[in-house]
């Protein structure tokens, strides 16, 4: 039978911040996220519900050194009511309310100019990230009938992830030539809710390489790179069905 389904939701948001110094920040903020429900397209089974999220954060910003340094910090929580998941289920996909989730977290951000010609630039971001009370049916594994997934870490959100970089500047060939070097750490990434070693990628770090040039009235610009030098093998995305494994 046809079904018609309505959602609609009022957020809002509010934040405030002090100036401790003229180069000093620290601030606060509340806000409120919503995604709408919706049917599945590949299955006859009521909408799922909408998923709601309370967000909170207290940071901190910085220059030094007359501007050539910059320093900012973060500490955030997001509290989600209905959360959503998206399973392979036989050939399809199917969108599942997982109920209740939580995701703790501190962002650091820094970036230098060292010198004329060097600027160094660090993230790093630390995740506890868990499902509540969840209980699902693996259907890779259908012998553990419903589990009970609550402490699970949600998909795609792995504990540690770390950013650096390094560039070297200087005049050459009738403009401004930047060498630069990134890497990216990533810790264990799970992607599906059950956490099994199977379902996850290990922790890897991605090297790219850059080489730019940009003219001194910069109307040109040319760009020579190198992505994952070192040749890193990884997944990005991993999903398991019954159907089809």
């Amino acid at each position: 039978n046809p079904t018609d389904e309505e959602w609609g939701a009022t957020t809002i948001r509010a934040g405030g911040q002090y100036d401790l110094t003229a180069d000093s920040t620290v601030y606060l903020s509340y806000s409120e996220g919503y995604k709408a429900g919706g049917v599945g397209q590949y299955e006859c089974t009521p909408a799922f519900d909408p998923e709601e999220v309370e967000a909170y954060e207290i940071g901190y910003k910085a220059s030094f050194l007359d501007g050539r340094t910059h320093l900012s910090g973060a500490v955030f929580f997001y509290d989600y009511v209905g959360f959503q998941v998206t399973q392979a289920l036989d050939l399809g996909t199917a969108t599942r309310n997982a109920g209740d989730a939580e995701v703790k977290g501190v962002e650091i951000e820094f970036t230098s100019s060292v010198g004329e010609n060097w600027t160094v630039n660090a993230s790093a971001t630390l995740l506890d990230s868990e499902y509540k009370d969840f209980i699902n049916f693996d259907g890779l594994r259908p012998e553990l009938g419903f589990q009970q997934l609550k402490g699970n870490s949600l998909s795609n959100a792995p504990e540690t992830s770390i950013n650096l970089g390094l560039a070297y500047s200087f005049a050459q060939f009738g403009g401004l030539v930047t060498l630069r070097v990134d890497s990216a750490y990533r810790s264990r990434t799970y992607f599906r809710e059950f956490n099994g070693k199977d379902d996850s990628q290990d922790a890897y770090t991605i090297v790219n390489l850059n080489a730019t040039w940009e003219s001194d009235d910069q109307d040109w610009t040319a760009r020579l790179f190198a992505k994952n030098v070192t040749d890193e093998e990884y997944a990005q995305t991993i999903f398991g069905s019954g159907a089809s494994g």
